[in-house]
C-alpha cells in the first residue's frame, strides 16, 4: 500500500521494514517494531541504512527475514517456553542432544572393561556366503 509521498508500508505485526526512496538512486531503510525488546535484544539492524537502488531489495529481504525470526523468538519467550524459531532450529537442537547422548554412551562403553574373547563363531551361525563354492 502506498501512503504519503513515495513511502511503502505494510501490515505491522511485530516488525516492519520501511523503505523510503531518496534522490539520486538512494533509499533510506529502517525497522519499526511494536516491542522495543525485539529491536534491542534480537535485531542487529536497528540503525537506519542509506542504500543504493541496486542493493535495497537484498537488504530489505534480509532485514525482513531477521525481523520474522526475532518476532517468532520473542513470541515464544513470552509464552514461557524455550526460544523457538523454526522446525530447522528444533532439528538442530535434537541433533545436538543425540550427539551428546551418543558421546556419553561411547565414553561409558570405553570406561567398561573389555569382554573376554569368545573365540571364532560357530559354523552353524555363519552366514551362508561360502556356499557358492560348492557350485563352481
Amino acid at each position: 500500500m502506498l501512503t504519503g509521498a513515495r513511502r511503502f508500508q505494510g501490515q505491522l505485526n511485530f516488525c516492519i521494514v520501511v523503505v523510503e526512496p531518496y534522490e539520486h538512486g538512494m533509499n533510506r531503510v529502517f525497522i519499526k517494531t511494536k516491542d522495543e525488546r525485539i529491536r534491542t535484544k534480537f535485531l542487529a539492524h536497528h540503525d537506519t541504512h542509506c542504500v543504493s537502488d541496486s542493493n535495497v531489495a537484498l537488504l530489505a529481504r534480509q532485514m525482513a527475514l531477521h525481523c520474522a525470526l526475532a518476532s517468532q523468538i520473542s513470541q515464544s519467550l513470552k509464552l514461557g517456553g524455550a526460544p523457538y524459531a523454526s522446525n530447522s532450529l528444533e532439528r538442530l537442537r535434537l541433533l545436538k542432544r543425540l550427539r551428546l547422548r551418543a558421546e556419553a554412551e561411547r565414553l561409558a562403553a570405553a570406561a567398561r572393561p573389555p569382554e573376554p574373547y569368545a573365540g571364532p563363531p560357530d559354523l552353524a551361525h555363519r552366514v551362508a556366503i561360502d556356499d557358492f563354492n560348492d557350485y563352481t
